[in-house]
C-alpha cells in the first residue's frame, strides 16, 4: 500500500464512525509490572506490536520500532505496548540481548485471540478515541506506516506539514536513525517498483542524496543515478523494476552527511524463490552472487554451473586446464535458451585459452541475435580480456566485426569496451564515438571522461587526451565517484589514484612531446 493510499484509507476511517472498529479491552501487566488497562489509557494513542520471539520477522523489523519509540519518546499521549507469546522467564534473557524498547507483555495469547490475531507480526494503532485506525500483518515499511499513523492522529496532515522537522534522541544517547536506509519491499518481484527512503543524519537540515542503480536482467543490464526527492523528514526514490529483472546493486551517497551506503536485493518471483541470475560471476558492476544459493534454487542455471567450474579452476593461471570433456559435461548439465548455452561456451573457451573455436560460436550468436544483451557482453569479454598476443591468433575480421556491432548500441557493454580494452585490440575511432556519448549522457561521471582520455591518447591527440583526463579529476572532486564505482570508498579512493596516475603519465607525455623541462 503506498503512503498516499494510506493516509487517504485512514482519513476515511477516521471520517466515517460508522465504519470505525472499536477496539476490544484489555487489562495486561508488563514484565516490569506495570499494569495497562484500555479504560486507563483513554485519550491517548496506543501502538500494540503482537509478537514472539522466535520469529524472524518480528525480529527483522524490531530496530525500526525502536526509532519509531524513539521519535514520541518525549511525547506522553503515545503509548507503545509488545504482547507476545513467550513466558516472562523467556524474554528477559532474549531482550537483554535484543532489545524492544516496548512496553513487553509476556503470555498474551489471549490478547492476540481477543484481537484476531493470526499472522505475526500484527501492528494495531488505537487512536485517541478507542477506535482501530490501522492494523497490519507485516514486517516491511514498520517505521513508516507506523509514524503515518500515529502523526495522523496527533495532528492535521496540513499542520504536520508545515512543522519544522525535530531531532529525538532516546534515553541512551544513540542517533534515532540506526538504519539510515530504508528498502520496501525488500524481497521486490519482476516489474514491480522498489521503494527507498533515507533519513538524514540531522533531521533538522535534511541532507541531500543520490541514488545509483544497476539492474540486472535475463536480457538487460541498466544503469542509472538520480537526485532522491524529500518526503517529510525522509529523502525517497521509487525505481520502477523492469519485467527480466534478476537483481538490483543499489548505492546512495549523502555529502553532506559523508555517508556512503550499497545494498543489493534479489528479485522474486510470484513464489518468492529468487529468480536465475545471468550475473552470477562478476558481472558488470563488481557484485558477485553467492554461487550455492543460486544453485540451491536453479541447479541447473548455466551461469551458475560456469561460475562454480571456474571457482574450482581456481587462479586464471589453471584455467587452461578446462578440458573439452569438461565443457561437454557442463553443456548437458545446463538448462538455458541456445543463445545462453552459446554464452556460456564462449566463456568457457575464454578461460580455458581455446581461441581456435571462439570465433565460430560467437559468429553463430551474432547470426542467431546480432543485438541481445548476451551477444553484446560476449563480445565486450572478448575485447577486454588481457590476451597479450594471443589476439593475434584470430582472424583479421573478428575485431572490427566486434566494434562494428557494439557500437550499435551505446550500453554497459559497448562502454567497458571502449574504457578497458587494450591499445592492441581497440577499434579507437568506435571507441571515441561510445566515449563521446557517453560523456553526453553522464557529462559528471569521472569514468567517462577518463574513457575518452584513454581513447584520445591511443590516438596521439595528447593536448584533447589531457583536457579530458583533467575533466575526469574535476568530476572526481565533486565526491560522486562511489556512484559509477561499485565496491565502496576503498575501492572508489583507489579509482581516483589511478586518474591521478594516469593523469600524471599524460601530463609528463605531454611535456616530453612539447619538449619542455620535467618539473
Amino acid at each position: 500500500m503506498s503512503l498516499a493510499r494510506l493516509l487517504a484509507l485512514t482519513a476515511a476511517l477516521l471520517a466515517s464512525q460508522a465504519f470505525a472498529e472499536r477496539a476490544p479491552p484489555f487489562d495486561v501487566t508488563d514484565l516490569e509490572g506495570r499494569r495497562y488497562t484500555l479504560g486507563a489509557l483513554s485519550g491517548k494513542i496506543v501502538v500494540l506490536n503482537f509478537w514472539f520471539k522466535d520469529c524472524p520477522p518480528c525480529r527483522h523489523e524490531r530496530r525500526a520500532l525502536n526509532r519509531v519509540v524513539a521519535r514520541y519518546q518525549s511525547n506522553p499521549g503515545v503509548v507503545f505496548l509488545a504482547p507476545a507469546l513467550d513466558k516472562a522467564d523467556e524474554l528477559r534473557p532474549f531482550l537483554s540481548r535484543y532489545p524492544l524498547h516496548y512496553a513487553v507483555i509476556p503470555e498474551a495469547e489471549e490478547l492476540a485471540e481477543t484481537y484476531g490475531v493470526s499472522g505475526f507480526p500484527t501492528h494495531v494503532v488505537i487512536g485517541r478515541d478507542g477506535n482501530i485506525v490501522e492494523r497490519w500483518t507485516s514486517a516491511t515499511d514498520a517505521f513508516l506506516r507506523l509514524t503515518e499513523a500515529i502523526d495522523s492522529q496527533l495532528e492535521p496532515p496540513q499542520a504536520r506539514k508545515a512543522r519544522a522537522p525535530t531531532i529525538v534522541l532516546p534515553a541512551q544517547g544513540s542517533p534515532v536513525w540506526e538504519s539510515p536506509l530504508l528498502v520496501s519491499p525488500e524481497r521486490p518481484v519482476r516489474g514491480g517498483t522498489v521503494k527507498l527512503y533515507y533519513a538524514p543524519a540531522s533531521l533538522q537540515h535534511p541532507a541531500e542524496a543520490l541514488v545509483a542503480w544497476d539492474v540486472h536482467g535475463d536480457g538487460s543490464f541498466t544503469q542509472g543515478v538520480a537526485p532522491m526527492r524529500p518526503r517529510g523528514v525522509l529523502l525517497s526514490y521509487e525505481l520502477k523494476l523492469p519485467e527480466d529483472a534478476t537483481l538490483v546493486h543499489l548505492r546512495v551517497l549523502s555529502r553532506g552527511d559523508r555517508r556512503f551506503i550499497e545494498h543489493t536485493l534479489p528479485i522474486s518471483d510470484a513464489q518468492g524463490r529468487p529468480v536465475r541470475n545471468a550475473f552470477v560471476d562478476v558481472g558488470a558492476c563488481g557484485i558477485p552472487l553467492p554461487i550455492e544459493r543460486e544453485l540451491e534454487h536453479h541447479p541447473h542455471s548455466p551461469f551458475a554451473l560456469l561460475a562454480r567450474l571456474e571457482e574450482r579452476l581456481g587462479p586464471p593461471a589453471h584455467a587452461s586446464e578446462l578440458a573439452p570433456g569438461e565443457l561437454r559435461e557442463l553443456l548437458k548439465t545446463a538448462e538455458g535458451t541456445a543463445l545462453e548455452l552459446l554464452a556460456i561456451t564462449v566463456d568457457a573457451l575464454l578461460l580455458a585459452r581455446d581461441f581456435k573455436n571462439v570465433t565460430q560460436v560467437l559468429d553463430h550468436m551474432v547470426r542467431l541475435e546480432p543485438g541481445a544483451f548476451l551477444t553484446r557482453r560476449a563480445l565486450s569479454r572478448l575485447l577486454t580480456q588481457p590476451y597479450g598476443d594471443v589476439s593475434r591468433q584470430w582472424p583479421p575480421t573478428l575485431l572490427p566485426w566486434a566494434w562494428q556491432v557494439l557500437a550499435e548500441r551505446d550500453d554497459v557493454w559497448s562502454r567497458l569496451a571502449a574504457s578497458q580494452s587494450s591499445a592492441s585490440v581497440t577499434d579507437t575511432l568506435i571507441a571515441e564515438r561510445i566515449c563521446s556519448t557517453w560523456r553526453a549522457a553522464e557529462p559528471d561521471n569521472p569514468l567517462a571522461h577518463d574513457c575518452l582520455a584513454r581513447v584520445l591518447e591511443q590516438q596521439g591527440r595528447l593536448p584533447e587526451a589531457l583536457a579530458a583526463s583533467r575533466a575526469s579529476l574535476e568530476a572526481a572532486s565533486t565526491g560522486k565517484l562511489p556512484l559509477y564505482h561499485p565496491g565502496g570508498w576503498s575501492q572508489a579512493a583507489r579509482a581516483q589514484e589511478e586518474l591521478w596516475a594516469r593523469h600524471a603519465e599524460l601530463s609528463l607525455e605531454s611535456r616530453e612531446l612539447a619538449g619542455a623541462p620535467e618539473p
